[in-house]
C-alpha cells in the first residue's frame, strides 16, 4: 500500500515570476507556469489571500533566470513572513550559485525540491547546462544539511536505465534518503519497458521513492497501477484512479513533505477515492 497525494484545497503551487521565464528550456518553454498561482505582484499578499481560503501549504516556484536559478533574492523578506502563515513550504530553487541565498532559503522552507540530471545528454537537451552544475548545487545543499528531495527522471527519450541507476547512486552518496521519479512529458510515448526500469530503480535505491507529478496521462494509466500493486514506490502524486485501490493514506499536498507534516493535509474527509 502507498501514500497518495492530490492537490485540491490545502496545498498549491505559486510562481513568484508569474508567467515569465528567462531560461526557455526546450522541454517546458514556460508552459508549467500557467498552472501556478501568479505571485509576481507580491508573495506575501498572495500567500495571505490563499491562507484566507484554506490553503495550508505552498510550493514556491517560478521561471528561472538564464543561469537556471529561481530569482528569489527580492522575495526573501516575504518568504520569511510567509513561513509564519503556513504549515508547510517547499521550493524549486533551481541551480542557484549564491551560497548565502541557498543557505537562507534552506533555513526557511521545509523541503527543497531539486531536479538532478547527471547525464550529459539529458542535461544538455533539458536545460542546456553541464551536469557539474547539478552536482555542485546538490553538494552545497548537502553541506548545509538541507532537507532536499532530489527529482530524477525515470525516463526521457535520451536516457538509459544505467543513467537512472547512476543518478540514484549519486543521491545516496550525498546521504539523501528520499527521491522523486519523473517521466518527461512532451517527449513522446514512454515505452512499457520503464515499468521494468522502475522495478530496477526500486531494487537499487534503499530509501523512499515517490512517483512525482510529471508523468504523461497515458503513462499513468498503466504505470501508477503497476507501481502501487507491486509495491515499488512509497508515494504517488496525482495518481490515476486505478491506483487508488492500493492507497493506504491520502493527502492534499506535495509528495515531498516529511511525514511529520502530513497530518495537516489529510484529504479523506472530502476526496472521493473513486475519482481522479
Amino acid at each position: 500500500m502507498v501514500r497518495c497525494f492530490v492537490h485540491r484545497k490545502l496545498f498549491t503551487s505559486i510562481s513568484i515570476t508569474g508567467g515569465r521565464c528567462w531560461a526557455s528550456c526546450p522541454f517546458c518553454r514556460s508552459r508549467y507556469l500557467s498552472s501556478m498561482v501568479d505571485a509576481s505582484k507580491g508573495l506575501l499578499d498572495t500567500v495571505a489571500e490563499l491562507v484566507s481560503r484554506g490553503v495550508r501549504g505552498v510550493l514556491v516556484s517560478g521561471g528561472f533566470t538564464k543561469d537556471m536559478a529561481l530569482p528569489v533574492e527580492k522575495s526573501m523578506e516575504d518568504l520569511r513572513k510567509c513561513r509564519a502563515l503556513l504549515k508547510a513550504m517547499t521550493i524549486h530553487l533551481g541551480l542557484h550559485r549564491n551560497p548565502l541565498v541557498i543557505e537562507e532559503v534552506s533555513r526557511i522552507v521545509d523541503v527543497v525540491d531539486f531536479e538532478l540530471v547527471a547525464s550529459a545528454r539529458d542535461s544538455q537537451r533539458l536545460r542546456g547546462v553541464e551536469p557539474r552544475r547539478y552536482l555542485e548545487t546538490l553538494e552545497r545543499l548537502a553541506e548545509l544539511r538541507a532537507n532536499v528531495v532530489p527529482h530524477v527522471f525515470l525516463w526521457t527519450p535520451w536516457r538509459s536505465l544505467s543513467d537512472v541507476l547512476a543518478e540514484l547512486s549519486i543521491v545516496e552518496s550525498f546521504g539523501f534518503r528520499r527521491v522523486t521519479l519523473l517521466v518527461l512529458i512532451g517527449g513522446g510515448e514512454p515505452p512499457r519497458a520503464i515499468g521494468e526500469w522502475l522495478s530496477r530503480a526500486a531494487s537499487h535505491f534503499s530509501g523512499e521513492i515517490a512517483l512525482g507529478c510529471m508523468r504523461p496521462w497515458s503513462c499513468r494509466r498503466w504505470l501508477d497501477e503497476y507501481a502501487a500493486r507491486e509495491g515499488l514506490v512509497d508515494a504517488i502524486a496525482s495518481p490515476h484512479p486505478r491506483a487508488l485501490d492500493y492507497c493506504s493514506e491520502l493527502y492534499d499536498s506535495c509528495c515531498s513533505l516529511p511525514q511529520s507534516l502530513l497530518p495537516y493535509f489529510e484529504a479523506k474527509a472530502y476526496f472521493s477515492w473513486g475519482q481522479s
